[in-house]
């Protein structure tokens, strides 16, 4: 069996100015994000704030810092995105996933065991684990990137998608289209894609119907273990595929949201609070009130 793993996720689009006074044009900022066993989230102060288990230190940032301007969580791992363009992160390092190069980045994504961010110049660079090539990017002008367990994929500034790393199941096989957003389940080989037109497409391994999308408009999707959720036009929670995550869904009106192994979490669209469903052995789905 594959080890279960989480899925990254990015939204939101915003322009961050840098502590230098430099316009870093931020595609996505992630706001919650949800590991195999932990989740985080970004609040207004640019601090994160982790639950769960943490064996690995994933649920342990750094102390001191509250500059971040977006998140990014892996499997075991987690990574935060500074506003001087500096991606920090900690946890699990078997493969180097959480030894962040120095570079200047504006946006980072954090697999199971590799990790992946834009530069400023557009450049995808990725580190950690290399053996099916998911941490060897293609050259060009990206905008955001995603990464899986053994894939990754990022969309260039016309919305074309470009994938790498293993194609069992056709995951590194990028469909077309004009994209706006992607993410990658970091357990289970399959993947999803917002289009422009609110239209998801999903690819891959599809066993359990997780790639079998609801007629609908969406606004942001997760790819998780066996199973897909998205937020629609009306600002909705839509799951489809095998129902992996213990009822019930969060009811209201949300702008984003992350899917694991058997836990999520969401966005509220006003007041940005989080709330999370599902499995809580480790205390991964009850967020701390932190005032932002």
């Amino acid at each position: 069996m594959k080890p279960r793993q989480a899925v990254a996720l990015y939204t939101l689009p915003l322009l961050v100015i840098a502590c230098a006074g430099e316009e870093l044009d931020t595609p996505f900022i992630q706001k919650v994000g949800v590991g195999s066993i932990h989740s985080c989230k970004l609040d207004f102060q640019g601090r994160i704030w982790c639950w769960g288990q943490d064996g690995e230190g994933q649920a342990s940032p750094p102390a001191g810092e509250s500059d971040y301007i977006q998140l990014s969580v892996g499997a075991y791992n987690t990574c935060g995105l500074r506003a001087d363009g500096v991606a920090i992160c900690w946890g699990q390092d078997d493969y180097g996933q959480s030894t962040a190069p120095d570079s200047r980045f504006i946006q980072i994504s954090a697999g199971s065991c590799h990790s992946c961010g834009v530069r400023r110049d557009g450049q995808v660079e990725c580190w950690g684990q290399d053996d099916q090539g998911q941490s060897s990017p293609p050259q060009g002008q990206f905008r955001q990137v995603a990464v899986g367990l053994a894939a990754s994929c990022a969309i260039d500034d016309q919305g074309t998608m470009s994938c790498w790393g293993t194609d069992e199941d056709g995951l590194s096989t990028a469909p077309g289209g004009t994209f706006q957003q992607v993410s990658l389940s970091l357990g289970d080989d399959h993947a999803c894609a917002l289009l422009g037109s609110g239209d998801i497409i999903c690819w891959g391994d599809n066993q359990y119907t997780q790639c079998d999308v609801p007629a609908g408009t969406y606004l942001h999707v997760s790819a998780g273990y066996h199973n897909t959720c998205a937020i629609d036009k009306d600002g909705a929670v839509v799951c489809w595929g095998y129902n992996e995550i213990p009822p019930p869904q969060p009811y209201g009106v949300f702008q984003q949201i992350s899917v694991g192994w058997t836990h999520g979490c969401v966005v509220e669209d006003i007041g940005m609070e989080v709330q999370c469903w599902g499995e809580d052995t480790y205390g991964q789905s009850t967020p701390p009130f932190v005032g932002g």
